[in-house]
């Protein structure tokens, strides 16, 4: 009785042991960025705007949550070493570049620094 109770158990242990998720390890960071992300300041606690990031090295704000509302269409990211880099003009002809290094992430959440001032929070879109 022993035997068989002891074999049910490890029994039902390989068998959950086997159906967890493995834990999800994200891709390079030029490749994780790549999509459309639900993007966030610490200090602001509005809805998130949605931030798209495309192969081809463009990005997308839906509201200017990092140029604001005055940048034209050249508005470009590259990643560097940990780091995220975006830069654009805007409508004045003036042009800007960020570089935000990257504070955590995982599979579905980038959080980076703004410079020491801010954190910048990107969360998958579904």
């Amino acid at each position: 009785m022993t035997d068989r109770f002891l074999k049910t158990v490890l029994v039902l242990t390989l068998v959950t042991g086997c159906n967890k998720d493995k834990e999800c390890v994200p891709a390079a960071l030029s490749e994780h960025i790549v999509g459309t992300w639900n993007a966030t300041l610490a200090s602001e606690h509005n809805q998130p705007q949605e931030i798209t990031f495309e192969s081809n090295g463009k990005f997308k704000e839906s509201k200017g949550l990092l140029f604001g509302v005055y940048l034209k269409s050249e508005d470009n990211w590259k990643v560097k070493n940990d780091s995220l880099i975006v830069e654009g003009k805007f409508a004045n002809g003036t042009a800007a570049k960020y570089e935000f290094s990257v504070i955590s992430r995982t599979c579905n959440e980038i959080v980076f620094d703004l410079e020491g001032v801010e954190q910048f929070k990107l969360v998958k879109s579904d």
